[in-house]
């Protein structure tokens, strides 16, 4: 299966808290989207959120009244739908945004603020951060008026869209302002889903994130924020599947400055805390389940949706392989895979630096035929009626860098064949083996440099980030 995804970046909007600032219906120098000078902005309110519209110039809202009760229908339907999600999210027992506190007098209420101004396609929503205070913030969202010209089936599927993302920055900011893109944007594309689970987004996303499961869990992708780090929703939805509908939330309340007696805790440092699993586990389990993905979906073990998903990205290899330094990044998978022709049964082997390191290996033939998680550090699994064996290894290490096992696959004679290479006899007693002549070397004497390792060092988000749970979603165009 091959899934359309159109890559929606985000822009980062931050105002310091206790600033002077002025809202999208009265601009200042340097505002991003905001109604124009002369505009007439009126106000509609529901229960819990005020909807600032025009009716006349750029920013005008679709100007049908079908009920003639004087406001656009547009702007009714879409006032109810921001209270259905709230709703939902509510529902769930997230927590609602922080109010406001008055950063804007000319509507000083408990409701959330929504503006509806004319992106001109180069975005289409944003929840901005306008101010913060004891680790949680506060805002106001900007929205496109009427979607004209977008790629989106209607505007009120974008707008169920838009307000269930983005409100769920909101929330997000209602608990911690520091918690990274992983979580921020890969959660929020989680949050549509638990809305309306045919708006697309999390089958769409996730196929970001199966092109790139080496890198760390907790990687961005090479920007503040990618597809993959929308993609990371696939994580999400697998702990909502595997551990119940409230264990994003849990991690979120764990995420909490002060929240298990830690002063500022960080959501990869206990999401298996969470779970109540080890990493390890944890790691490994959901690398299982991205295996069973798109023509390999089985929904009793993996992923419900596992069908509408993407297919893993997979490297293939040839039999016999042996590799003295295979690259493997903490928290962070990935899958060989070997044509099974001729063999009645493959093995792996770990030798080296392997602590952190798991195996995994599943035959393949038009689905997942058996699985075997190896324990320790060799393993096999018969062929039977196999197209392929694939080999998944898993460095459940958070303590960053990355794992250079040798690894050795194909049948068991070639297996040891290829350890007693790899680990060779012990050195004279005193004698210590020489170091390393490269940083980075592997089996075919290739090399990774240094620049690359810090680029990958760029990619993660470990700590705390500048950025907020505060993004404009931009759509990439041809």
């Amino acid at each position: 299966m091959t899934t359309v995804r159109a890559l929606l970046l985000s822009v980062s909007i931050t105002i310091a808290a206790g600033s002077a600032t002025a809202r999208p219906d009265d601009p200042g120098p340097g505002e991003l989207f905001t109604f124009d000078a002369g505009d007439t902005v009126e106000i509609f309110d529901t229960a819990r959120f005020r909807l600032h519209y025009a009716r006349a110039g750029d920013h005008a809202v679709p100007a049908a009244d079908s009920d003639t009760s004087g406001v656009p229908d547009y702007v009714e339907g879409l006032g109810d739908i921001y209270e259905s999600v709230l709703d939902r999210y509510l529902g769930l027992g997230f927590r609602a945004p922080v109010p406001d506190n008055g950063a804007d007098p000319a509507n000083d209420d408990a409701r959330f603020d929504v503006y509806l101004v004319d992106f001109g396609l180069s975005a289409d929503g944003a929840f901005t951060t306008e101010g913060c205070g004891g680790g949680t913030c506060w805002g106001y969202m900007v929205q496109e008026n009427d979607f004209a010209g977008y790629g989106y089936p209607s505007a009120s599927y974008a707008n169920r869209l838009l307000a269930s993302h983005e409100l769920f920055h909101a929330v997000q900011a209602a608990y911690d302002d520091g918690q990274g893109q992983v979580i921020g944007e890969g959660t929020a594309v989680w949050a549509s889903e638990q809305f309306d689970d045919s708006l697309g987004d999390y089958e769409g996303y996730s196929g970001y994130f199966l092109d790139e499961t080496n890198l760390p869990l907790d990687a961005t992708g090479g920007a503040v924020v990618s597809g993959r780090t929308y993609g990371s929703v696939l994580f999400w939805q697998f702990l909502t599947e595997r551990f119940g509908e409230d264990a994003v939330r849990r991690v979120w309340e764990a995420s909490v400055d002060g929240a298990g007696g830690i002063d500022d805790p960080y959501w990869f440092d206990l999401v298996d805390t969470v779970a109540g699993v080890p990493f390890a586990d944890l790691l490994g389990e959901f690398a299982a389940w991205t295996i069973y993905t798109d023509e390999r979906a089985d929904p009793s073990v993996s992923f419900a949706a596992g069908s509408q998903l993407d297919d893993v990205i997979t490297t293939p290899i040839e039999l016999p392989l042996t590799d003295d330094s295979f690259l493997v990044f903490d928290a962070g998978f990935q899958a060989l895979r070997a044509d099974a022709a001729g063999r009645t049964r493959i093995e792996a082997a770990l030798a080296g630096d392997a602590t952190d390191v798991r195996l995994a290996l599943f035959a393949i033939g038009g689905g997942v035929l058996d699985a075997v998680a190896v324990d320790g550090t060799r393993g096999g699994i018969d062929v039977g009626e196999a197209d392929e064996v694939w080999v998944q290894l898993v460095n459940s290490s958070r303590a960053g860098g990355a794992a250079r096992p040798g690894l050795c696959i194909g049948d068991a004679a070639e297996v040891d064949a290829c350890l007693a290479e790899l680990e060779g006899p012990p050195p004279p007693d005193g004698i210590n083996p020489p170091a390393p002549s490269c940083l980075g070397c592997s089996g075919t004497g290739a090399t990774t440099p240094m620049t690359a390792l810090l680029a990958l060092a760029l990619w993660r988000r470990r700590r705390r980030v500048s950025s907020p749970a505060s993004a404009a979603r931009a759509t990439a165009r041809p």
